[in-house]
C-alpha cells in the first residue's frame, strides 16, 4: 500500500479541479504523476532494502520535483495560462510533497520498531 497515497491525491485533486471546471486538467494530472513517479524512483531502492539512510534519495527526489515544477511554471507563463492554473498546480505539488513526508516518517518509524 506504500507509494499509493500520492497517486491517489493526484487523481482526487485533478478530479476536483475538473469538477470545478478548472482549465488544463491533463497537465495537472501529468505533473502530479511525474512528481509521484520521481519520488517512487528515488525512494524505492531504500524502501526495498530497508535502509535507514534516506537523506540522499530524499534530497535527490525533492530537487528533481522542484525542477519539474519550475519547468511546469515556465510552461504556464509561456502559454499565458491563468493564475488559477499556477495556484492549482502549486496546491497539487504541495499536497504530493506533504504525503511523501508522511510516508517517509512512517517508513523511518517502522524501521525503528523493527530494531
Amino acid at each position: 500500500m506504500n507509494f499509493v497515497w500520492g497517486y491517489f491525491w493526484v487523481i482526487i485533486s485533478s478530479g476536483a479541479a475538473w469538477y470545478f471546471n478548472f482549465d488544463h486538467i491533463v497537465p495537472f494530472l501529468f505533473m502530479g504523476a511525474v512528481f509521484q513517479s520521481i519520488y517512487l524512483l528515488s525512494f524505492y531502492k531504500n524502501y526495498k532494502l530497508n535502509k535507514p539512510d534516506v537523506i540522499a534519495s530524499i534530497l535527490t527526489g525533492t530537487t528533481l520535483q522542484i525542477l519539474s515544477f519550475l519547468i511546469f511554471l515556465f510552461l504556464c507563463f509561456q502559454f499565458n495560462w491563468s493564475d488559477q492554473t499556477v495556484l492549482t498546480a502549486l496546491f497539487i505539488c504541495l499536497g504530493v510533497l506533504t504525503i511523501q513526508i508522511f510516508e517517509q516518517i512512517r517508513y523511518l518509524k517502522s524501521l525503528e520498531k523493527a530494531k
